[in-house]
């Protein structure tokens, strides 16, 4: 069943997918694996930042078992002007994970965008049995219901797997993100 995270899911495991989809990058904002994964837990479990439950779909049956973090332009430019961080971190920590951030993370403009889909990770043990479709199927036709008409994200260029998948839902290439080869921007239309 596809559904917004819940206060009362297991946050840890979702904050276990999201560090999943890019555990290098996360792993230089936030520090070693788990001080990563307890820091993205606590923006999970607040209102406006950019990995909050808010935002975050869910696959799940007994468990989570995938999950797509998802915005519109609107919400994002909501969520960036968020004091969540200021909850999470001290002031020093704040000032490190920014630094890191424009270090290492290109900066994402959402300001073309109609919505944007952050993260998506499906449980390795989980892959291959269709999850990321039906996610994907789900988010284009609850975006369709907003009256958005396009969606973008970016991948990374080794990641041919998601790729394949990403065009064979109808997404294209746009191109590669300012400063970062490593990755694309691809669009799909909802319309």
């Amino acid at each position: 069943m596809i559904r917004q995270l819940l206060p009362g899911d297991d946050l840890k495991t979702a904050a276990r997918l999201i560090y999943d989809t890019d555990s290098k990058g996360f792993a230089r904002m936030f520090g070693p694996r788990e001080k990563a994964v307890s820091s993205i837990e606590k923006l999970i479990q607040l209102d406006s930042n950019h990995f909050s439950h808010r935002f975050i779909w869910v696959w799940c049956d007994d468990a989570v078992r995938a999950l797509m973090i998802v915005f519109t332009r609107e919400e994002m430019r909501h969520s960036l002007k968020s004091t969540d961080y200021l909850a999470c971190f001290s002031p020093v920590e704040l000032a490190a994970l920014a630094f890191r951030q424009a270090r290492y993370r290109v900066p994402v403009s959402y300001k073309n965008e109609e919505a944007y889909i952050q993260n998506i990770c499906v449980a390795p043990q989980d892959r291959n049995r269709g999850i990321g479709s039906e996610m994907l199927n789900h988010c284009f036709e609850r975006l369709k219901s907003m009256g958005k008409t396009t969606v973008s994200l970016d991948v990374g260029t080794t990641n041919q797997g998601a790729r394949r998948l990403y065009e064979k839902l109808g997404f294209q290439t746009v191109g590669n993100k300012k400063r970062n080869a490593h990755s694309v921007h691809m669009r799909k239309q909802l319309a």
